[in-house]
Formats: C-alpha cells, sequence, structure tokens
C-alpha cells in the first residue's frame, strides 16, 4: 500500500538490466531482471546464446559468469534504446541499426534481450535472424512478483514524463511515473 508518508513495500523489481548488475540480490522482497534473463537461458537449453544490452550490462560480463555451461557471446546495442524511446521502431535507420548489432551475433541458437527496450524490436529481430529464439525475460521476471497485492508504482531515475512518453511510443501503454529521489 502506499501513502504519502508512509509506503508498505511487497516486492521490488529492478526491471533494468545494467543496474540489476551493480545491485546484489536482495532476497524475496527485491529482485533482478538479470536472474530471470539467466533462468529463461537455461531454461531454454541453448548452448550458443546472444546477449545484446546496454553498456554496463555488457562491461559487466555477468551473463557469461553465471552462465558457464554456455558460450555466451554479447555485443552492446545501446543506440537502439534510443530508437525505441524515439518511437522509430521500424524504417531504413532502425533496421541498419539492428543489423550492425546482431549481424556478429550469427550462429546463435537464441538472442537475450537483456533490455527492457528491445522486445520492442522483436519484429526486426525475426527478421535479422531467422529462427533464431529470442528470449525475454520480462515475463519470467514479473512470475514472481505477488502481483494484486496492492497498487503498482513505475520509477525513473530520470524524467518521469519522457519516461511516460517512450513508454507510449514504443509500448502502447499509458501510466503514471513517479521521480526516484535518492
Amino acid at each position: 500500500t502506499y501513502g504519502r508518508k508512509n509506503w508498505q513495500v511487497y516486492s521490488v523489481m529492478i526491471a533494468c538490466n545494467a543496474a540489476s548488475t551493480v545491485v546484489p540480490s536482495l532476497g524475496d522482497a527485491v529482485s533482478g531482471v538479470i536472474e530471470a534473463g539467466v533462468r529463461i537461458a537455461q531454461k531454454s537449453r541453448v548452448k550458443k546464446l546472444g546477449v545484446i544490452g546496454g553498456q554496463r550490462t555488457v562491461d559487466s560480463g555477468i551473463f557469461p559468469a553465471l552462465l558457464p555451461e554456455v558460450e555466451v557471446r554479447v555485443r552492446a546495442a545501446q543506440p537502439l534504446s534510443a530508437l525505441v524511446e524515439a518511437g522509430k521502431l521500424t524504417g531504413a535507420e532502425t533496421r541498419e541499426a539492428v543489423r550492425a548489432v546482431v549481424e556478429p551475433l550469427r550462429g546463435v541458437e537464441a538472442l537475450l534481450l537483456a533490455c527492457t527496450h528491445y522486445p520492442a524490436l522483436s519484429p526486426i529481430f525475426r527478421e535479422l535472424l531467422p529462427g533464431v529464439l529470442l528470449l525475454d525475460p520480462a515475463e519470467e521476471a514479473a512470475a514472481g512478483l505477488p502481483l494484486g497485492a496492492g497498487p503498482s508504482h513505475f520509477f525513473t531515475s530520470g524524467d518521469p514524463r519522457e519516461m511516460e512518453r517512450a513508454a507510449g511510443l514504443a509500448f502502447q501503454v499509458e501510466f503514471s511515473a513517479a521521480r526516484l529521489q535518492l
């Protein structure tokens, strides 16, 4: 439940892969999306996995470290986030940006979308990597949350209005974001 002076938190999901790489697991109440990505990669049983994410996620080395039994090839795909936030989900510019990111990953069996923005580009990934399994950790991450226990609140360390606008453009959703105050 939420009140202006009183918060009762049932669970917190850190949905940003980059933030999840630097926040330690804090038990059942706080979880990050990295663990969900690792779980779906393990469930897929692939031996060659491509991972695309932001620079911090890639630089952390977290997916190769947590998936030692899998050949993990990682690529920074930072420019894709900006395209999604601008609502550029199709067109030559976006297709070329995706191609530049995934071309070196040819030969992988699955592609882990290690950024919440990237599922918006799934049609282009499928076109450029036919037969490659796309792994989006969002559903796996949400599966463990006690949804319905209270209202959901969305926080950003950036501009809340920009987050709302970008979510509308990329995913055709509307919600109200609150500013994270540290």
